[in-house]
């Protein structure tokens, strides 16, 4: 079933797949108040979407690999446009959704080792930096990503400044960086356990990625502090 923190999230997809157009997804993050987010907000197009995810679009060449796809939003748009494309969920209800809208996906997380699948393009969007969780999980999740990208492949990555001035995020105040968050997930009034996410800026991001042997070029970045970094192999 993936992290048991990320089940409601699944869940919530696969609810409005099958008709709840009405769908919310709950959020409690540490530092601030309570959210809730439209279900909807996941299966809308990216091409309408934030200037980040349109660039993203714009940079994709060859196979791509989604990881994190989640209801195929990236890999059904680069689809339309005649790229192969590969969704990758450790859901299994995402999974579902992107098989039923008809889209290619895999069940797996970018850790193991007979995936058997490799991209041109590894999208990992929509803040893709919060999959490693903290500071010190970035350099592995990075290793892990640059596996799975072919030979003169790139890297898609995007995350939120902490630092960026619009951002008015509060430090933790337990010892964790100011983008070492935690997220709490809701679906129906039944909660996961809190999710450590990971949100740093692109100088932080362009550092980890050193450490692995990966180049990072900054792409675009947005008033809102969000930003989209390019990797590939030195």
């Amino acid at each position: 079933m993936g992290p048991a923190g990320l089940v409601p999230l699944g869940q919530a997809l696969r609810a409005f797949h099958e008709g709840d157009q009405d769908a919310v997804l709950d959020f409690r993050w540490d530092p601030g108040q309570p959210e809730t987010l439209p279900v909807a907000a996941f299966f809308t197009s990216p091409e309408d979407g934030p200037g980040v995810e349109v660039a993203a679009l714009e940079r994709v060449r060859g196979h791509v690999l989604d990881v994190g796809g989640g209801s195929g939003r990236f890999g059904l748009a680069l689809q339309a446009r005649g790229y192969t494309t590969t969704g990758l969920d450790i859901l299994p209800d995402a999974v579902m959704v992107m098989r039923a809208r008809g889209l290619e996906a895999v069940l797996g997380d970018v850790g193991q080792d007979d995936l058997g699948i490799r991209g041109d393009t590894v999208l990992v969007l929509m803040n893709g930096t919060t999959l490693a969780g903290s500071v010190a999980g970035l350099a592995p999740f990075l290793r892990d990503l640059k596996k799975l990208t072919a030979p003169g492949g790139r890297i898609l990555i995007d995350s939120t400044d902490p630092r960026h001035p619009a951002v008015d995020w509060l430090p933790p105040g337990d010892g964790r960086a100011s983008g070492e968050l935690h997220v709490q997930l809701g679906f129906r009034k039944r909660w996961g356990p809190p999710l450590p996410q990971l949100f740093l800026g692109p100088e932080g991001l362009a550092a980890e990625a050193a450490r692995v042997g990966l180049v990072a070029h900054l792409v675009t970045r947005d008033p809102n502090g969000r930003y989209l970094t390019e990797l590939t192999r030195g």
